[in-house]
């Protein structure tokens, strides 16, 4: 079987037995040379070993290795046993665990400290990928999973966000554009406090989850006090649980382009309302963003699309959209565009989207079309496509209903070809 590069490093690095601190600080500049033709720019870990700990230590002491290093993946899991690791000798470590923290902690922080000695060597995943994080300074790409967290890589995050020891002298992480998390089983979430710390590092451009909540959402802080500009131009959300958390990310946000979410919830979910998605309050969060949203997709998972009406609360849907000046594609559910008389809502007037869509719109398409409601937003649907003058960049239309085929679509599609749109019905499966 052929070898990957970052196979061939590892397994090259992990010939070398464990060293002493005396011989690492010893190593001739001639061994990272020797393998810098081998190193790959990614980095990820498909098991935890005794090589794996040896490399880690290493790459410590050798800033050449982890200056090539660019995307890192890594995942954990949370157990309540100790992880046994063949061949683990705590003495042999000893020396190194005590100098990688003395330069990670300040003198104050000795109960956390503490806790990281204690978990290095037990040895814990966790504790030594954050400890391999702290070296990665040329990272560009950052992948993690986990199913649990003991709250190491965490305080790594922190302290990054905070510019505390050992991030106290240059930015950190000034490379980093892009994060990646999911968990490591499906039914479950990251917490929406461990993404938090991202939104303060210098070049985080894109954030993408695949499912964020909040263990306990009363507890669920900003890291920083202190607001400004961020870099943050893409977040993307396949499945949200509770949203209390993403306000605090769209709060950090000032020139954010593209948002996606697809809210979820589980069926024994018994979170006080108190943290569930309101729509008016989430563009309120997001007004910050107004002069730079370009992209705004608000879904529903697919468990969710026979269940439309259970995600809206009193609060009712977003509202008007006129302010968010640069606004092209919109990809929304019905009930969180429109009020909804299947909903016992008083629709006063069919012009509604006329003064809800914003002038810059290009592409629109509106999903989870309750029946009941059809006729209403067909109507509305008309007065958007004949008025070019206020909408004269509208490109697209498409609407997702059920039972499509049996739907009267003619005059909406006429006057779309009238217009020079395009415009597509889909069914929406249910």
């Amino acid at each position: 079987m052929e070898m990957s590069r970052e196979q061939l490093i590892f397994n090259v690095m992990a010939d070398y037995p464990p060293m002493e601190m005396e011989v690492m600080r010893l190593l001739q500049p001639g061994f990272s040379n020797a393998l810098e033709p081998l190193i790959t720019s990614q980095l990820s870990f498909d098991s935890f070993s005794i090589e794996t700990i040896s490399a880690i230590m290493k790459v410590w002491f050798n800033p050449e290795l982890a200056h090539h290093v660019r995307s890192f993946e890594v995942c954990w899991y949370y157990t309540e046993e100790d992880q046994e690791v063949e061949g683990f000798n705590e003495e042999n470590v000893l020396n190194f665990v005590d100098h990688a923290l003395d330069t990670i902690f300040e003198p104050k922080e000795g109960k956390l400290r503490a806790k990281w000695k204690e978990y290095l060597l037990m040895p814990n995943k966790e504790a030594w990928f954050g400890l391999l994080l702290v070296r990665l300074h040329h990272l560009e790409t950052l992948e993690f999973g986990h199913d649990g967290t003991y709250g190491l890589v965490i305080d790594i995050l922190r302290k990054a966000a905070r510019r505390q020891r050992p991030f106290h002298e240059d930015p950190p992480f000034p490379c980093l554009k892009k994060i990646i998390m999911y968990p490591q089983w499906g039914g479950t979430w990251i917490d929406s406090n461990f993404v938090d710390p991202f939104f303060f590092f210098p070049a985080v451009e894109t954030i993408e989850c695949q499912a964020i909540g909040e263990s306990d959402p009363s507890e669920n802080t900003p890291v920083v006090t202190a607001r400004s500009a961020r870099p943050v131009r893409r977040i993307i959300v396949k499945e949200a649980y509770w949203t209390h958390g993403l306000f605090d990310w769209l709060d950090a946000c000032t020139q954010l382009e593209h948002l996606s979410i697809k809210l979820d919830f589980q069926p024994d979910d018994e979170t006080s309302e108190e943290y569930r998605f309101r729509a008016p309050q989430f563009r309120r969060h997001l007004l910050r963003s107004r002069s730079t949203l370009k992209t705004l997709h608000l879904g529903a998972t697919q468990t969710l699309t026979g269940l439309a009406g259970d995600l809206v609360d009193e609060d009712g849907p977003l509202g008007s959209l006129q302010e968010f000046t640069y606004l092209q594609d919109l990809d929304i559910r019905h009930a969180h565009l429109l009020p909804l008389a299947s909903r016992g809502r008083m629709v006063r007037r069919h012009t509604r989207l006329l003064i809800i869509l914003p002038a810059s719109i290009q592409r629109l398409k509106i999903r989870h079309v309750v029946d009941e409601d059809f006729g209403s937003l067909l109507s509305e649907l008309l007065n958007v496509v004949q008025r070019r003058d206020l909408f004269p960049r509208l490109e697209e239309l498409i609407i997702k209903v059920e039972d499509v085929e049996n739907k009267p679509l003619d005059p909406l599609r006429q006057a779309c070809t009238s217009a020079g749109i395009t415009f597509t019905a889909k069914l929406q499966k249910v």
